[in-house]
């Protein structure tokens, strides 16, 4: 895959998992447009997906803003990263 259309997936699947969790604090258009474009890599890629899922999709007790996602949520984003984003 090449630069440009990594970059424009990537943005996609964050974008996707921005407005799929409902969370409107943790990325906004700035991030998007900036801080991801220098993702190197799928599996940097990946690396930055799963924390992102980790820290603001898997609910923590102490955290009660943090969203909770189903399995079968966690699988559909997995799946939509697997098949949109990382072709």
């Amino acid at each position: 895959m090449n630069r440009k259309a990594f970059r424009t997936n990537a943005r996609k699947a964050l974008y996707f998992i921005y407005i799929i969790g409902g969370v409107h604090n943790f990325i906004d258009i700035g991030t998007l447009k900036g801080e991801f474009i220098f993702i190197k890599s799928d599996s940097e890629f990946k690396k930055i997906i799963n924390y992102l899922l980790n820290k603001y999709y898997l609910t923590n007790k102490e955290n009660s803003d943090n969203v909770k996602l189903s399995h079968k949520g966690y699988r559909f984003i997995s799946n939509f990263m697997n098949h949109t984003a990382l072709k």
